[in-house]
């Protein structure tokens, strides 16, 4: 039973947090019509060296990255999370929600990837984003744990400075020459089986802090 009640708070929790996706609305389709924009500049162009295309892909990372723990913003600011300990909703779903939206957000991120890959490239090319998402998993599991346990400023930080880090090592590789980037890329793209078991690894991570951000919420109570 309640088990049963779990999976109910849990569903309810995740159609909340959907609907409030609403709000970045004009973000996601803005985002999306320039990543369109590049995929179908990169199959036209005879150079894959295009910086923009490098500068668009890192925007979509950032945007969906953020996406994944956006609602803990909103939570946040609306003090949501101070009703959730009046309500018949266990501290325990509530966190785990945080977790499962974020996971279903890197999951459509991973779907999209593959569809990518299948029809408009080789499927090897998969790798590289897999070893992006694969970083974004691990770095989410982390940041949300964060969140919870310092507050929505320390976590605005750490986004910020991953964003700009991005493109200053983006800068960096322009700098020093468009090939070094190709070479780094294409290093992943021969590596057999390191991103499948970076995905895995980033996976088990990703599930050891939910636990560890339940246990932590539960004892604050």
């Amino acid at each position: 039973m309640n088990k049963i009640k779990e999976k109910e708070n849990i569903k309810s929790l995740l159609k909340k947090d959907f609907i409030l996706l609403k709000i970045y609305k004009k973000s996601i389709l803005l985002m999306s019509l320039f990543f369109l924009i590049s995929i179908v500049s990169t199959i036209k162009s005879s150079s894959k060296n295009n910086i923009s295309i490098y500068i668009v892909l890192i925007s979509v990372f950032y945007l969906l990255f953020s996406l994944s723990y956006s609602s803990l913003y909103i939570d946040d600011g609306s003090r949501f999370y101070e009703y959730v300990k009046f309500l018949p909703i266990n501290i325990k779903d509530y966190v785990k929600s945080k977790y499962y939206f974020a996971g279903i957000i890197y999951f459509i991120e991973f779907i999209i990837f593959i569809l990518i890959a299948i029809f408009l490239f080789n499927l090897e090319t998969l790798k590289v984003p897999i070893v992006l998402i694969s970083a974004q998993i691990l770095t989410g599991g982390i940041i949300i744990n964060i969140f919870f346990k310092y507050g929505q400023e320390k976590v605005r930080f750490i986004s910020t400075s991953l964003f700009m880090m991005s493109f200053l090592i983006l800068l960096a590789f322009t700098k020093l020459g468009m090939g070094l980037l190709s070479i780094g890329l294409l290093s992943i793209y021969y590596m057999k089986f390191f991103p499948f078991v970076f995905l895995i690894i980033s996976i088990i991570v990703f599930i050891i802090f939910m636990n560890k951000t339940v246990k932590m919420e539960e004892e604050k109570c």
